[in-house]
């Protein structure tokens, strides 16, 4: 199953996930590969997959017990797998367009926090500079975990208050402004830390850029502090901060060009 091992490693290299995301595409990977074995042989080319034989991986995933959520994820993970393919030009078919995916969970309520909740997230005591301004950075621009580890501040015009994403192979560049108090922290921060326009804005004890578990654990810290008991991750802030936009009058238009995705449900 070289072209599974290939497209993992094309993951690892091009960091288009996060951490965890990647570990559950791995998981996936796995599994769906031991399907093929099991069902089809070492030697069956991935090329031909039909959607015969991905609705079967379907059937057998459900047999085990795993929810609708779970069979949609693994057949995402290996529709990226075949979109890669695509990109190779290895293939010009597609055979996913031909199965029916169960959309019990595709439109799932995000998992948010109250604004009162954020409020006492910010304004936690205990917190440090870095811890502040990453809590801060999530809520006011909707930023990804896996764009703040790539960070550098030349992303950042702390003249006119603009950040930019730049563009990633899954989402296009965008500029997202945010607010003075978040730009204070930062000059201060800047300063501070002496930092060049090509340093990676938030650096660990040994003075590499922060890990995505890193900043998981600060927020789980954050939350600690705040008393708040509900989970509490980077993308609970994120979502939070798409759902109040929303619901203080900001156009889904705006929401998808500030998240850079299609659709926003929140």
């Amino acid at each position: 199953m070289k072209l599974l091992e290939d497209y993992i490693k094309h993951l690892e290299l091009n960091q288009v996930l996060s951490f965890n995301s990647l570990r559950l595409y791995k998981t996936d990977i796995k599994d769906f590969t031991e399907f093929i074995v099991a069902n089809y042989g070492l030697n069956f080319d991935l090329l031909s997959l039909n959607e015969k034989q991905l609705n079967k991986f379907m059937n057998t995933i459900y047999s085990l017990g795993k929810s609708t959520a779970t069979i949609n994820r693994k057949l995402t993970a290996i529709h990226g797998f075949w979109f890669w393919l695509k990109e190779q030009g290895l293939v010009d078919r597609d055979p996913f367009t031909q199965i029916k995916r169960d959309s019990q969970f595709r439109n799932k309520t995000a998992k948010t926090l109250t604004e009162d909740d954020i409020v006492l997230l910010l304004d936690c005591d205990g917190l440090d500079l870095k811890s502040k301004i990453i809590l801060e950075l999530i809520y006011a621009t909707g930023i990804r975990v896996s764009e703040i580890v790539k960070l550098t501040l030349e992303d950042i015009d702390l003249n006119n208050n603009i950040l930019t994403i730049v563009r990633s192979q899954k989402y296009k560049e965008r500029t997202i402004p945010f607010n003075d108090l978040l730009a204070q922290y930062l000059k201060f921060y800047v300063k501070e830390n002496s930092l060049a326009q090509e340093d990676a804005i938030f650096k660990n004890r040994n003075n590499e850029p922060v890990s995505e578990r890193e900043i998981f654990r600060l927020i789980r810290e954050a939350a600690f502090r705040a008393g708040i008991t509900k989970k509490v991750s980077p993308s609970i802030i994120r979502n939070s901060f798409l759902k109040h936009m929303k619901e203080n009058g900001a156009h889904e238009t705006l929401l998808r060009d500030l998240t850079g995705q299609k659709t926003v449900n929140v």
